[in-house]
């Protein structure tokens, strides 16, 4: 073999050598070992992660179930959830049960060893313990338009999850593009990173909004927790924790139909608790059903004054306004629920009624019917076209019937 031809069988070798280290670096779809992490997978661990430290609250009398509520594990035998979830209906006896979200495990409430009334938050210690702690996030740099997953209980399913966008940042609450359903109270809020970033508090003024507890102010209270918990009954004598049980005894007269008794209920609170922001909104809703419209306005102020600044307080402030005849006042209300809210529907309807008896009409009707055109045709609002819509268009039809009749 002459020299010619063992230098193109080298290079022929060489070349074959790089083929093959190229091939070997490529990666190949399918395995396992160079699994790429998309969006969807970081949200699917999300979701796996929150669901795992996740636990269902049941509240019980001896005539059966008359709620639930959602928490989870902060540390491996603490639960965290709101106090309205465990504090009970003042003057019911009653017991609560911790199980897994999928009802696999079930863990004995031992007591309370730390609550912040403030916060409407309480941990509770239990028997045995979880591997699934969710891990806290830091609230303090939570930024607008973030995308959260929530993750509750809803009547009989557990483990339901919503997903939304932080839309509002306040410091004493954040409010989320969700919907939070009756039972998701006291349940985790994760960010993308699967990070608690907030708690479950309410559903919001609209069925698209709801609101959660800064984890931040959890973090302040692990720091406090208490070697030797406290039981449920001594922990529910407590003041502050009466008053959380007793503006549940005010809501079920409300639903009741039964304001005069419900607004006791409130007194009641508001005299254990006298900054109980809630306690005050909810006493100027049953005050409006008694047609106590200043009673209403002054439970409004103080609701606002003391953080609980919600577009839906502003709202309904205006329609007692309106009803007094104080139309300024009343659309300058509305104005600020818009502001903060821009996808109340209540707060524009509200404004055009205003208008229109302050005997704006030809203003009153281009406002109604400008947002009606808007919500209708918005793809965010899909499907809106129902109560508050048909409640606008009844409102622009209104306003046309009494320009004429002023014409």
């Amino acid at each position: 073999m002459n020299f010619t031809e063992r230098a193109l069988i080298l290079v022929a070798c060489l070349l074959f050598g790089c083929f093959l280290s190229y091939a070997q670096g490529i990666k190949q779809p399918g395995t396992l070992s160079e699994k790429v992490v998309t969006p969807r997978n970081l949200e699917q661990q999300t979701v796996q992660t929150g669901k795992a430290g996740t636990v269902v609250l049941i509240t019980e009398t001896d005539n059966g179930k008359i709620g639930n509520g959602s928490g989870f594990f902060v540390r491996r035998n603490l639960i965290v959830t709101n106090i309205h979830v465990v504090a009970g209906i003042h003057g019911k006896s009653f017991r609560c049960s911790a199980k897994s979200i999928d009802l696999s495990t079930q863990y004995t409430i031992k007591g309370v060893v730390a609550s912040d009334p403030e916060h409407d938050l309480v941990i509770l210690k239990v028997e045995g313990e979880s591997d699934s702690v969710l891990e806290l996030g830091d609230s303090d740099v939570v930024e607008l338009g973030e995308k959260i997953v929530a993750i509750g209980t809803h009547e009989e399913v557990s483990g339901e999850i919503v997903k939304g966008t932080i839309n509002r940042i306040t410091t004493g609450f954040f409010r989320v593009k969700s919907i939070f359903l009756p039972g998701y109270s006291g349940g985790p809020v994760l960010n993308n990173a699967g990070k608690v970033i907030g708690i479950c508090a309410e559903g919001g003024e609209t069925k698209s909004l709801g609101y959660l507890i800064p984890s931040n102010y959890l973090k302040a209270s692990l720091k406090s927790v208490c070697t030797q918990e406290k039981s449920l009954a001594k922990w529910r004598e407590e003041p502050l924790i009466r008053a959380y049980a007793i503006v549940r005894q005010g809501n079920e007269r409300m639903a009741l139909g039964d304001a005069k008794h419900a607004i006791e209920a409130y007194d009641a609170a508001i005299r254990l608790k006298p900054d109980f922001a809630a306690a005050y909104a909810r006493r100027a809703e049953a005050k409006y059903n008694l047609g106590d419209y200043k009673g209403m306005i002054k439970d409004f102020d103080a609701s606002i004054r003391l953080g609980r600044d919600y577009a839906t307080a502003y709202a309904n402030r205006g329609v007692a306004k309106k009803n007094l005849r104080d139309y300024k006042g009343a659309i300058k209300d509305c104005d600020a629920a818009i502001r903060l809210d821009p996808g109340n529907a209540e707060a524009y309807f509200n404004r055009g009624n205003a208008r229109s008896d302050s005997g704006d009409h030809k203003m009153a009707m281009a406002h109604v019917k400008s947002k009606c055109d808007y919500f209708c045709e918005s793809s965010h609002h899909v499907g809106f076209k129902s109560s508050l819509a048909h409640s606008l268009y009844m409102s622009e039809w209104r306003l046309k019937i009494m320009m004429l009749q002023f014409a």
